[in-house]
Order: C-alpha cells, then sequence, then structure tokens
C-alpha cells in the first residue's frame, strides 16, 4: 500500500476531524436512547496545497483512481513538531477533484481524505 506524499507541506490549512456513527431513538414523551454503530470514530483530514505544489499530490491523487485504491496517511509528518509516527489506512472522500488556476489565488488544490473502517 503506498504512502501518501509527506511533501509538499500543505498551506495554512490542515484539519482533522472525527466522525461517529450513532443512532438516537427519541420517545413520544421526549426522552432518548442512542446507540453508537462504530466501536470507535472515523478521522478526516483536509489539506489544501498552493498552486505550485499541486503536481505531485494530484499525481497521487490519480494513481488511486480516486476513491478507488487506498492508501496509509501519517497525519504528523504535516504537523509542525514531530510526535509518534501513526499510519492510518485513507481513501480520498471523492472521485473527482479540480485544480484551480487563478493568477492571484495562492490556492491551488484542496482534499479531503477519511480513513478507512
Amino acid at each position: 500500500m503506498a504512502d501518501y506524499p509527506a511533501t509538499p507541506l500543505p498551506v495554512y490549512t490542515f484539519t482533522a476531524g472525527v466522525e461517529f456513527k450513532t443512532n438516537v431513538f427519541e420517545a413520544e414523551n421526549g426522552s432518548e436512547q442512542a446507540s453508537s454503530k462504530w466501536a470507535s470514530g472515523r478521522r478526516s483530514f483536509t489539506l489544501v496545497y498552493q498552486q505550485q505544489d499541486t503536481d505531485t499530490v494530484w499525481a497521487f491523487f490519480k494513481a488511486k483512481k480516486g476513491r478507488g485504491i487506498a492508501f496509509t496517511f501519517n497525519p504528523h509528518d504535516f504537523l509542525p513538531t514531530k510526535y509518534a509516527s501513526e499510519l492510518i489506512t485513507c481513501r480520498f472522500l471523492e472521485d473527482k477533484a479540480g485544480r484551480e488556476f487563478k493568477v492571484l489565488d495562492r490556492f491551488g488544490i484542496s482534499f479531503i481524505i477519511r480513513e478507512v473502517k
């Protein structure tokens, strides 16, 4: 399984989130009962790249055929301080991506990747 490219680094935006799968049943009297469908949350990461840094990640996206092929991702590669390495199996959230070519815009491409359960 291929690794997500550690370089180039994303600019400014590195967003990490977590998603849970929970069903909530609400009774007629207003009481609720919740049940979790997943044992743990599924993480997602948003990465934004400058226009001049898009070639590597664009080629990686195409090689993975969008969501088609999973890959390993180490979020600690993108943090300013190195923590313990943690490889997460991920895939791109969507099958489509586009690069923006704007003269005055410093952002060229963004991807959301999500952990595979």
